[in-house]
Parts: C-alpha cells; sequence; structure tokens
C-alpha cells in the first residue's frame, strides 16, 4: 500500500484543523529539536566508544586479571 498526494493532503488538513496553524508549527518545532538532540547524543556517545578504543590500542601486552571473588554466605 503507497501514500499518495491526497493522502498527505488530506492528513495536513486534518492536522491543521484539529491543533490550528500556530500550534501546528510549535509541534513541528518541537518533534525537530528532539531529533537533532537526539542525533547529536548519538554522534558524542560514537567519538566517545571510538576514543576509547583508541586509547586502548597500545594496552595488547595487558591482560584483564579475574577477579577473585569471596562467598560470604557459605561461613554459616
Amino acid at each position: 500500500m503507497t501514500v499518495g498526494p491526497w493522502q498527505i493532503v488530506i492528513v495536513l488538513v486534518i492536522l491543521v484543523v484539529l491543533f490550528g496553524g500556530p500550534r501546528l508549527s510549535k509541534v513541528g518545532r518541537g518533534g525537530g529539536r528532539r531529533l537533532r538532540r537526539t542525533k547529536e547524543s548519538l554522534v558524542d556517545a560514537g567519538r566517545g566508544f571510538k576514543d576509547e578504543l583508541l586509547q586502548g590500542e597500545g594496552d595488547e601486552d595487558q591482560v584483564a586479571q579475574p577477579v577473585e571473588r569471596r562467598d560470604d554466605t557459605a561461613q554459616a
């Protein structure tokens, strides 16, 4: 099922009738801001991840040591 130009026009007319012109522009502006913030946070997270990977490249000789766990509940 494809969306034709008439379906888009009908949806836009219904939105304008329900929300009004000024309110609809505020809703669109807010949605754009949310999308921009989401994109920026994803890009920042990707940069941080990439930086951590690049910092760890020189650590091939270091091997993670296992953590010794003590089971205190068995001393009953």
